[in-house]
């Protein structure tokens, strides 16, 4: 009876290990498992997956090996996944005429949908939030919220952010830059207006706050007056006189309420400050005639004496 036992234990053993050697082939110093030809240290035909008691990662081409995908998976793949945690796999796929050559996915857990967080092209279009990047750096949002795309923070907990907002409820094609103390830069809001420090531009480019620079270059259109022309009405310092008593202003000149409500406009102002500056001037020629009419007036009454 012993014998017979023995016999049996043996003859299983030496089938178990028939069935293992048929699984795992070795060649020199290669070994390949479910490949009976290995080309590598370690060949394998087929997954490798480690796991814990909840949570299977590994390394996973696609179901059936006839499509050319390689995957990183933790706790992605379908057969074995457990949807109570949320899964990731870093895929490579070798269609690159089909879909992106990279590609980050996730799985939110509960669910079986995959997001492609971020792709990457073969012709190197990188792509966050969007499976078809169409420039170099193509970044969307999967909402029309206004989401921050790039956020630079220092050791002071200070951020900096960089908007885009593109809703029907935000301003088209906006771009912020902004800080904690909410001093943003807007470019292109309301028809390529830009503001520094202001959210609502009203002009081409408005700045709330003190600006320095070296250069400002301002273009007119035109020339301000015509007050060397001959037939130029320019008024007397007794109009003029008359004129600040009753407007507390100089004539063509802005009040200082107007200029504290709309400001002014720098071209403008500079011009109407010149042309005041030429009637002064014809005004002080204007006296210096009368003072050599006066001189010589009173020269002839010394020499008729």
């Amino acid at each position: 009876m012993k014998k017979i036992i023995a016999t049996v234990f043996i003859t299983f053993f030496s089938l178990c290990n028939s069935i293992i050697a048929q699984n795992i082939t070795q060649s020199g110093d290669k070994v390949g498992i479910n490949q009976p030809y290995p080309s590598s240290t370690l060949d394998v035909n087929g997954d490798i997956q480690l796991s814990n008691a909840s949570i299977p990662l590994g390394l996973t081409t696609e179901v059936g090996g006839t499509t050319p995908l390689l995957n990183f998976d933790v706790n992605f793949r379908a057969s074995n996944k457990n949807n109570a945690y949320p899964g990731a796999t870093f895929r490579i796929d070798s269609r690159v005429d089909i879909y992106p050559v990279f590609q980050w996915v996730f799985r939110e857990a509960g669910s079986t949908s995959e997001t492609f967080n971020m792709v990457l092209t073969k012709d190197g279009k990188l792509g966050v939030g969007t499976f078809t990047p169409s420039n170099k750096l193509d970044v969307k949002s999967s909402s029309n919220n206004v989401d921050p795309i790039i956020e630079s923070e220092n050791d002071l907990n200070t951020s900096s952010y960089f908007y885009t907002a593109c809703s029907t409820s935000e301003i088209a094609n906006m771009t912020i830059i902004e800080n904690t103390l909410r001093n943003p830069i807007l470019f292109n809001p309301y028809g390529g207006n830009v503001g520094i420090g202001k959210v609502n531009p009203n002009y081409k480019f408005s700045v709330y706050g003190k600006i320095n620079s070296d250069d400002v270059h301002v273009k007119v259109s035109s020339t301000s007056n015509r007050v060397f022309d001959a037939e130029y009405n320019l008024l007397s310092l007794q109009e003029t006189q008359e004129y600040i008593t009753e407007n507390k202003h100089l004539p063509e000149m802005p009040s200082a309420e107007e200029m504290k409500e709309d400001g002014i406009e720098l071209g403008e102002m500079n011009l109407k400050l010149l042309k005041k500056i030429e009637e002064l001037t014809l005004h002080q020629i204007e006296l210096m005639q009368e003072m050599r009419a006066l001189k010589n007036e009173l020269q002839q009454l010394k020499e008729n004496k």
